[in-house]
């Protein structure tokens, strides 16, 4: 991993008002894949409430998370910045930089009421995502090493009433109608992060999907998480209408990453996320409604990653997104209805999860993954960690340190790479300058067990420790992680 030193860097604050500013509802459905959404083609009625935000706004079709797993994708998500330049990198104790300036600290400099209220821990406040807001909502469910505060708990993988989408929309309302009188003067941005289709996949039990797992859906589960989640989406937008808060609010929906669902029965922990980068996933749903958009649908077909984002929105509340200095493009004139938008040259994704070290390019056409993990370990036997579980081994071992895969083979050809050629050249020359253009951000408060071990058995500690250290992660906050399917074995499903 390249070492890069960043100063006490913040984005320009010059940000201006280019019209009446709008409200901003910015809803985050983690572990939300685009294609179990009825609205991208799937067959059953998962999404019925966004199905219809879907017919009156824009759909984007091609959207690629830059991250598998929720802290790094959500921090590209709030700052615009690559997970790479976010210094989040690992599951463990990474965190946000206080010197990034993010979405809602935008926002708020240009008088904006700001609301957050999240489901998971990941972005808590102990993890430096509470920048810029006036109302801040942690997690109720917390990790086991995360101090609990009045009406927080430990998480419990059994108890799944505890922060569900229904709890969280009920928050929200409340504080809503807390702050009526601010949110009908003032603008506002709520950011809010439902939770329901993380593992373990259990919808409450008073839910009734319209499919069951006797109609043979494979991942009745999961899929009656989306549609309870789709239903208090359903519920808020109905309350905020009643209230009087959305004429002049704009809505987004997406995700933070997609969910394996073994996809690739072939690759062991396929069934979650975090492990790889195709497009299970990393293809996420992106659905807005603008108050003042066309009244017919929309779908843009132009491939396009979470760093789009926040300039999009930025310029969508009415303020001007070109003074910003962000690597991504603002989408706003596709949903406005005020000209064509043009696909990214290419949309990279990466992780650094436990053992394994991928980054992915891109285009329209191919996908060409470069696995360093793998790789490094088949060279020279060397891995991040410890220790290697059974599974992490055959992954290592197995894994082509390249794949190249035409998009219109996956996902069926997964793990039969098609042999490097031109195109795969050009993809890896534009992916080795983009890493040039985006250094790596040294962490803070990294675990002080990180490192890497060589093949005769030596720990050599990472160098982040030496100038970011941070107390070992105890048993008791690794089961903790496990229990929400990270750091541990496959879960069950």
């Amino acid at each position: 991993m390249v070492l890069f030193s960043f100063g006490c860097q913040r984005f320009s604050q010059d940000v201006v008002t280019t019209n009446q500013s709008k409200n901003l509802v910015l809803i985050v459905v983690d572990t939300l894949r685009a294609s179990h959404l009825h609205s991208y083609g799937y067959p059953l009625p998962t999404s019925p409430n966004l199905d219809q935000l879907a017919s009156q706004g824009t759909r984007f079709s091609e959207f690629y998370s830059h991250s598998p797993w929720t802290r790094p994708s959500m921090a590209t998500l709030l700052t615009g910045l690559y997970p790479r330049t976010t210094g989040i990198h690992e599951e463990r104790y990474d965190r946000l930089p206080s010197e990034l300036n993010t979405l809602a600290e935008t926002l708020h400099e240009q008088g904006f009421f700001t609301i957050n209220i999240t489901a998971n821990p990941n972005i808590n406040e102990v993890f430096g995502f509470n920048q810029g807001f006036d109302v801040w909502m942690d997690s109720t469910v917390v990790f086991k090493f995360m101090d609990v505060h009045e009406g927080q708990t430990r998480f419990n993988r059994r108890d799944t009433t505890v922060d569900n989408a229904k709890q969280i929309t009920t928050r929200t309302i409340e504080t809503l109608k807390t702050h009526k009188e601010t949110l009908l003067n003032q603008p506002f941005y709520l950011q809010l992060l439902y939770i329901d289709p993380h593992y373990p996949y259990r919808p409450p039990a008073n839910h009734r999907a319209p499919f069951n797992k006797k109609e043979g859906v494979p991942y009745p589960g999961y899929d009656g998480e989306i549609h309870f989640t789709d239903q208090q989406i359903g519920r808020l937008l109905k309350r905020m209408t009643k209230m009087g808060l959305m004429d002049d609010t704009v809505i987004v929906v997406t995700s933070d990453h997609g969910e394996g669902l073994k996809d690739h029965p072939e690759l062991l922990y396929s069934g979650n996320h975090g492990w790889y980068l195709y497009d299970s996933t990393q293809h996420i749903p992106l659905i807005i409604r603008h108050p003042d958009a066309k009244e017919e649908p929309q779908v843009v077909d132009a491939m396009r990653g979470s760093v789009d984002l926040f300039p999009t929105l930025v310029d969508l509340a009415g303020l001007d997104s070109s003074v910003l200095d962000l690597p991504g493009q603002s989408m706003a004139a596709a949903v406005l209805g005020e000209g064509h938008i043009e696909s990214s040259p290419f949309v990279v994704s990466e992780t650094d999860w436990r053992s394994v070290n991928k980054t992915a390019i891109r285009t329209e056409e191919h996908i060409l993954i470069q696995n360093d993990g793998a790789a490094a370990h088949q060279t020279d036997g060397r891995f991040e960690g410890k220790k290697l579980d059974w599974v992490e081994k055959k992954i290592l071992a197995n894994t082509p340190p390249v794949e190249f895969y035409a998009n219109s083979a996956m996902p069926t050809d997964v793990g039969q790479s098609h042999s490097l050629d031109e195109i795969s050249a050009e993809m890896v020359r534009d992916l080795e300058n983009w890493k040039t253009d985006y250094p790596i951000r040294s962490p803070i408060g990294r675990d002080a067990k990180d490192g890497t071990t060589h093949s005769d058995g030596t720990f050599v500690s990472s160098p982040f420790i030496e100038t970011n250290s941070a107390p070992p992660m105890d048993d008791d906050v690794a089961e903790q992680l496990k229990s929400l399917g990270y750091l541990g074995d496959e879960p069950e499903e």
